[in-house]
């Protein structure tokens, strides 16, 4: 008040004092005003040098107002909105990624400018007109914002605001960053938008240079201003918060403008054309993994602050706690899935205490555990690998597990052992596919409500929906999700000879290891791939677990003449014995074999051509039949490759179509499966004449593995077998050791394999 007194008897009606209590460091409250103060707005400030022209500023950036340019509908400071983000999307990645400062340096600036080319005078424009009676707080703002009804505004003519940002990002000087930052800088501000559909893409930076100037006019050259005038204030409010650029984002080169046309816009994904050395691939798939990482985190960090009133994130500001709003939806996930799968794992020691079985399976999971990381279980058909799984993620401190699975069938086998009394029937198992969305618990189902998906302890789900958090705009939030638990690839060998899917996996494993020791990530098959683990996944060590069935195999190979289908053909012979399954490599060869002896057998069929409702009552059909202790009121089933590594079912004797050696030995895993067989277990492969004797690749069978790029793996698989001399029976873990030698001898020597549309192809 001393103060006050004596500015009040210096004033006069030219002369005038607001005085402001400082509130933080980007904040003030206005305490008192003496003299005029018409001289001053309702908050205390005196307005120097500016127009009521929207947007045009004509004093230097210094001193320019930018307090109207907002970032959206509810009407935040663009300033406060891109700190925001950017503090919130490093601190997200800093969370999974410790250790890598530079990914964490990019999430960071990615965030503070990836919504910078909202100064667009055309966005001001709309936010000023969507708002002009109340905020709005729940408008579905997609990237494209400004609506195309509106006069004659038309994207197809003008630059959105992320591809403005990606320029005005390009303009930086950026001597400070390596090459890689830079990169991913520019990929996660164009790709936080799904790019539009424009009849004339853009294709480097050129056109949305162009295309801006000529829409906004001479209102253009404020743009770079305005644009230094805010990455100051977004400098300063860094500084308060002690983070990471030390002025690094204050200045812009214009020079750069005379290069457009020669700057393409970031790819998506980037795999070289004419890869031919997977060292190329490798680069690429460590380059897109990152990327991924810092998209997602700065479209979940957008989505956490645009939820906030303009208030609301002030105050957040203000007391540094912007990274409560991810730590609130992330770290509310733990139940007591610990406990039961300890209880679980209590269970089996009791109903078969000192079992030289469960000793092996912990043995399995103490070795995996050591290896920090992402993990491999080798583990032959009927050891236990589900068990084991649970065995390493709760010696790893599992809160939640993503069980990820080739296929649907295999998800379903998963659900009937993990509901079973001797797993986890108190846990929340949730099922997420496409079309199936089911949460399990205590002997109940119900559908999963939509704001619960990916809420179970263990959610079991398909290759596609994680794929979609790498490949969409729509789900990209959920890498997150998937970094944050425990993962299970389940029969991943079935991506290796897919085109694309096996980078895609490439990419989601790769995300997971630059975790490093929170990586948390198990890949589990019985047939691994050795040179895909170790030269494309850069995994060097695999655990292995051996079979406990010492059971007997008769292996025989019987060829038939090319579309003959009597009962020559192994495949469509009849009369054949109880507890029999005969797998083909095509739905159509499975239903052709059913019609042919449908009045003469009592079998059941099953393939993928069905629609998901009755493929799953066959499903359940199947299993309640062929499974341990089932049913057995069908003789024989007839099916495609459906069943080769999903049901734990098993039979007496089985009937393979010439095949791949991992699809042979997925097949033979249903065979015996539970040691009980009494007898010789038969597995008999039917060969076609023109391959057993000739080689060739003429017949549709061998065209069918042809377009999978696997006909010659299986003929060499084949002839391999054929020179082993298996006249006597022989047993499961000395299959695995002949596989074992054939994939030694194969991957001897670089020329054995070469890359083909980013499919691994076999010259054997």
């Amino acid at each position: 008040m001393r103060y006050k007194n004596y500015y009040a008897k210096q004033a006069t009606k030219n002369t005038a004092v607001a005085c402001h209590q400082i509130k933080s460091r980007i904040r003030t409250e206005l305490i008192w005003i003496v003299g005029n103060k018409t001289q001053f707005n309702f908050e205390g400030f005196v307005a120097v040098n500016y127009t009521h022209k929207t947007n045009l500023l004509i004093m230097d950036d210094k001193q320019m107002n930018i307090k109207e340019y907002y970032a959206n509908t509810k009407k935040q400071p663009l300033e406060q909105h891109l700190f925001a983000v950017g503090l919130l999307a490093s601190h997200i990645v800093q969370y999974f990624i410790k250790e890598d400062k530079n990914i964490v340096k990019a999430a960071f600036i990615s965030g503070c400018l990836h919504d910078i080319g909202k100064i667009d005078p055309a966005f001001q424009t709309w936010i000023a007109d969507k708002t002009k009676k109340k905020l709005i707080n729940n408008l579905d703002e997609d990237g494209q914002h400004i609506d195309k009804k509106v006069g004659k505004f038309s994207f197809e003519k003008h630059p959105r605001h992320n591809e403005i940002s990606l320029l005005l990002y390009y303009l930086l000087e950026q001597q400070k960053l390596n090459p890689q930052t830079k990169k991913t800088i520019l990929h996660a501000i164009y790709w936080h938008h799904a790019k539009p559909i424009r009849k004339e893409p853009f294709k480097t930076f050129h056109p949305i240079y162009m295309k801006l100037k000529k829409n906004i006019g001479n209102e253009y050259k404020i743009l770079i201003p305005i644009f230094r005038k805010i990455i100051h204030q977004i400098d300063e409010l860094a500084d308060t918060q002690n983070n990471l650029i030390n002025g690094f984002l204050k200045t812009a080169d214009e020079n750069r403008l005379d290069n457009l046309a020669d700057q393409y816009l970031p790819k998506y994904k980037r795999y070289s054309e004419g890869n031919e050395d997977i060292e190329d691939y490798l680069k690429n798939i460590t380059e897109n993994a990152k990327n991924n990482i810092v998209r997602s985190a700065v479209v979940n960090a957008d989505q956490l602050v645009s939820s906030l009133n303009a208030e609301t994130l002030n105050q957040y500001i203000e007391e540094s706690r912007l990274p409560e709003l991810f730590d609130q939806t992330i770290l509310n996930t733990q139940r007591n899935l610990r406990q039961n799968i300890q209880s679980c794992l209590e269970g089996f020691e009791q109903h078969y205490p000192n079992s030289l079985r469960n000793k092996a399976q912990t043995t399995a999971a103490q070795e995996l555990q050591k290896m920090e990381g992402v993990a491999v279980l080798k583990g032959a058909a009927g050891c236990g690998k589900t068990k084991i799984a649970l065995e390493w993620a709760l010696k790893t401190k599992v809160t939640k597990i993503i069980w990820i699975c080739p296929r649907i069938q295999v998800c379903q086998g998963l659900i009937n052992d993990l509901t079973s009394q001797e797993y986890l029937q108190e846990s929340v198992i949730e099922l997420n596919t496409g079309s199936l969305k089911y949460l399990y618990q205590n002997n109940q189902c119900k559908e999963t409500p939509e704001d619960q998906i990916f809420s179970g302890d263990i959610t079991i789900t398909t290759i596609d929906q994680i794929i979609n958090t790498i490949t969409t705009h729509s789900k990209i939030t959920g890498l997150m999700a998937y970094l944050d638990a425990h993962i299970v690839f389940d029969e991943y060998h079935e991506y290796i000879n897919m085109p694309a899917f096996n980078l895609l996996f490439a990419e989601l494993v790769k995300c997971k290891q630059l975790q490093q020791k929170k990586a948390r990530t198990l890949l589990v098959s019985a047939t691994p791939h050795p040179y895909f683990i170790e030269h494309l996944l850069e995994i060097d060590d695999i655990i292995g677990i051996p079979s406990f069935n010492e059971n007997p195999y008769q292996i025989e190979f019987i060829n038939f003449e090319d579309g003959i289908t009597d009962q020559s053909n192994p495949l469509y012979k009849t009369n054949q014995p109880k507890n029999t399954i005969i797998i083909s490599n095509t739905a159509t060869t499975a239903q052709q074999s059913f019609i042919q002896n449908q009045a003469t057998e009592n079998a059941l069929l099953f393939h993928s051509k069905y629609t998901q409702k009755d493929k799953q009552i066959l499903s359940q059909k199947v299993f309640d039949n062929f499974k341990k202790g089932g049913k057995k009121t069908v003789n024989l089933l007839r099916s495609g490759p459906i069943i080769q590594a999903s049901l734990n079912i098993s039979c007496e004797k089985m009937i393979t179509e010439f095949t791949t050696p991992e699809n042979w030995l997925q097949r033979l895993g249903r065979l015996d499966r539970f040691a009980e067989n009494t007898n010789i277990n038969q597995y008999i492969t039917a060969v076609p004449q023109t391959i057993a004797e000739k080689g060739k690749q003429i017949s549709a069978y061998a065209k069918f593995l042809a377009r999978f790029d696997c006909f010659q793996s299986a003929k060499a698989w084949r002839n391999f077998l054929l020179n082993q001399k298996l006249e006597d029976t022989i047993t499961l873990n000395e299959l695995y050791k002949i596989y074992d030698n054939f994939l030694s001898r194969s991957n001897s020597s670089r020329s054995n394999r070469t890359r083909s549309n980013g499919c691994f192809k076999e010259k054997c």
